[in-house]
């Protein structure tokens, strides 16, 4: 979070906070979707644009595909999450 990545072909991004967050830690107690969604920019040269990254759904980006594939962040019954422990994990998949 907050931590700026350089990526191939001149990219950077960095994420800027969580958009959605409505993962549940027992799923027989709970009946919706859950969703993680966060928001990041990403730096193209001189061109800056946001984007919001749902957990494990590839995203399309200058030059390839982005996919937010993980989280260290671990579901609570009560109560935000703390957004230190949002550690996120990303694959960049440049077109060929």
């Amino acid at each position: 979070m907050f931590e700026r990545v350089v990526l191939e072909g001149g990219l950077s991004f960095y994420t800027v906070g969580v958009f959605e967050d409505t993962r549940c830690p027992d799923r027989e107690l709970y009946f919706r979707d859950e969703h993680l969604v966060v928001a990041a920019v990403i730096t193209d040269g001189s061109r800056r644009k946001g984007y919001n990254f749902e957990l494990g759904v590839p995203q399309r980006v200058p030059g390839g595909w982005l996919t937010l594939i993980s989280t260290t962040a671990k579901p609570r019954e009560y109560g935000a999450i703390p957004l230190r422990e949002y550690g996120l994990t990303y694959i960049y998949e440049r077109d060929q």
